[in-house]
This record gives structure tokens, C-alpha cells and sequence, in this order.
């Protein structure tokens, strides 16, 4: 499992003995091998003592590194001790599973988190000026899961050009489609979408 790029396992040793453990699993096929599950795992003598979030911290560390975007997890509904460190740990609940697991013959839900991240490329000039706008303190308390840095704003224009590109684009079609109607004059047809004519 460990060849892999996208999967890995971080451990946790005191004296010689194993007493933590984080695997990280990323998907096998292209379009999920950017998301990856996380399985976490403590001795219960070793629990309170900050070993899961060091674990977790160094797997958010290489999840960047390799390119990893989403982080899901799950935990047993009642386990509010987990549940907990993982909302700390930035994880959001996703949704409640129904009778997913069976426990000393008792059904038992499960509840769903996840993690994500956006990776970007280059740093701007003023990148923490604009890090400091009120539009970012909006933005990041809307969208509590998304981990940011200092680059975002470079993702963030480039996808508000591309959509008011492609605005501009059907703005340009619809007013060449009036125009070529007006030149038409009243004996213009316009097929509609199930394939007729109206004039």
C-alpha cells in the first residue's frame, strides 16, 4: 500500500511501543485519487495525551504535499469523545448513515466528515494584505472545511475571470442571434429545443 503516492501510514512510539496510528487511504481510480479516508487509532492509556493531533497534523502536512484535496472519516454516533477532535481537527459533518454498523448485536449509525483542501500554484505581492479583507473573514467563516493560505486569491481570480469569460461569451452569442434574426426579418425561424419551429 505504501508504493502508492496517495496512501500512507504515520505512527505513533514511546519506548519501542506502538501506541497510535493514522492511515491515509486515497482513492484507485483517477477521479477519486484526490480524496482520501483516514482511519485513526490510539492505545486508550495514550488517549488525552495529544497523540492524535500531532498525527493528524503531520498527515494534513503530507496531504498537501501530495496533492490530496479531500479528507473524509467517520465515527460511530455516541462517540463523542472522537467526534470532538475531529470537528477541532477542521473536519465538517457530512451526513448520518442508518444501521451501518452492528455492535454486540446492536445497529449502530455512523456519522460522516470531511476535510477539504485547495491547492494552488505562485505567490502574490499582496497576498497578505488581501488575506486581512473582510471579504476573506466572510468567505473563510462561511466555508469553515476549506483550508486557505496565503495564494488563495490567485484561485480565486482566475475562477471569476473564467466565469465572466464565459458570461461575456453568451452575451456575445445572443446578441449575434438578434442581430442575425433582425437581418432575417419577419420570415426568420427559430427552432426551439424539442426540435420544432416557431416564427
Amino acid at each position: 500500500m505504501l508504493s502508492e503516492p496517495n496512501k500512507m501510514i504515520f505512527v505513533a512510539e514511546t519506548e519501542n511501543k506502538l501506541v497510535g496510528f493514522l492511515a491515509v487511504i486515497g482513492g484507485d481510480v483517477k477521479r477519486n485519487r484526490h480524496s482520501a479516508n483516514v482511519v485513526l487509532g490510539v492505545l486508550e492509556d495514550y488517549q488525552g495525551q495529544g497523540i492524535a493531533t500531532k498525527l493528524f497534523n503531520k498527515a494534513f502536512e503530507w496531504a498537501k504535499e501530495v496533492g490530496i484535496l479531500r479528507l473524509g472519516l467517520t465515527v460511530m454516533k455516541g462517540n463523542d469523545k472522537a467526534f470532538n477532535l475531529y470537528r477541532k481537527m477542521g473536519f465538517v459533518l457530512e451526513g448520518e448513515r442508518v444501521q451501518s454498523l452492528r455492535v454486540n448485536g446492536e445497529f449502530v449509525n455512523e456519522y460522516y466528515l470531511y476535510k477539504l483542501y485547495i491547492m494552488l500554484i505562485g505567490a502574490g505581492p499582496n497576498a497578505s494584505t488581501f488575506w486581512a479583507s473582510p471579504f476573506f473573514a466572510v468567505l473563510h467563516a462561511s466555508y469553515p472545511s476549506i483550508c486557505f493560505d496565503d495564494n488563495f486569491r490567485i484561485f480565486l481570480f482566475i475562477r471569476f475571470f473564467r466565469r465572466d469569460e464565459r458570461a461575456n461569451d453568451r452575451t456575445d452569442k445572443a446578441e449575434r442571434n438578434r442581430d442575425d434574426a433582425r437581418v432575417g426579418g419577419d420570415d426568420f425561424v427559430i427552432a426551439d429545443k424539442r426540435g420544432g419551429a416557431k416564427a
